[in-house]
C-alpha cells in the first residue's frame, strides 16, 4: 500500500515493481491531488487509454 501516492518519487515506484512481479502481488496506491506528474497519473492514464477502467 502506498499513501501520497503523487510525492512517491518514480524510481522508488520502479524499484517495488519487480518484487511485486515475482510474488504476483498487487499494488494499492492512494493519493490526493499534488499535480498531473509521475508514475501515478501514467498509470491511471494508461489504464484509461487502454479501457480497462482500473486507475
Amino acid at each position: 500500500m502506498i499513501d501520497e501516492a503523487a510525492i512517491v518519487p518514480d524510481d522508488l515506484y520502479h524499484a517495488l515493481r519487480p518484487m511485486l512481479a515475482t510474488t504476483a502481488g498487487r499494488c494499492v496506491a492512494l493519493t490526493t491531488p499534488r499535480g498531473r506528474r509521475g508514475w501515478f497519473t501514467a498509470s491511471g492514464s494508461t489504464g484509461a487509454r487502454r479501457g480497462t477502467g482500473q486507475r
